[in-house]
């Protein structure tokens, strides 16, 4: 399964922390070397792109493994995101920055040719429930892979 991964972060300067200071939503690679630029995390998401879901069984694959390709073969997009971390800090909540996150990593996953985004969330989240469902998700299915906790299935179709 080939994957790729996009990873973001929301930061504000270190020079003006309070609630009211603009945020800058950012690779997370950009934050290498901002030794001269301290900034303050407010949240991050971070989205794997691949041909499938992980765990995601296909009958009948013939998917050649990465490291089998031959140079200059031409690698076929990812068609399916998966949303596996996103987190804002308590004290950041309520000022639309996981809703950035998310609107931003929607962007950037279309533009790569993903046409399918999922998340899991858990049934009794429901801020982060409301949040996905804002941004476009839908429920799918409900898991109960995990003894005491039932996650939901989300899914944002990108075309």
């Amino acid at each position: 399964m080939y994957t790729q991964i996009i990873s973001l972060v929301a930061v504000v300067s270190a020079d003006s922390p309070s609630a009211d200071a603009a945020m800058h939503l950012l690779p997370s690679s950009a934050l290498e070397g901002r030794d001269a630029n301290p900034a303050y995390a407010l949240g991050m998401l971070e989205v794997m792109l691949a041909d499938r879901l992980p765990g995601e069984e296909l009958v009948g694959d013939k998917m050649t493994p990465l490291l089998e390709r031959r140079a200059g073969e031409e690698q076929a997009p990812c068609s399916t995101a998966y949303v596996f971390n996103c987190c804002v800090s308590p004290r950041a909540r309520r000022r639309r920055v996981g809703s950035q996150l998310i609107s931003l990593a929607v962007t950037r996953a279309s533009e790569l040719g993903v046409r399918l985004m999922y998340i899991h969330v858990d049934e009794r989240n429901a801020a982060a429930r409301r949040l996905y469902e804002q941004a476009g998700f839908e429920f799918q299915k409900a898991d109960d892979a995990v003894v005491g906790e039932r996650k939901l299935l989300l899914m944002r179709d990108l075309n």
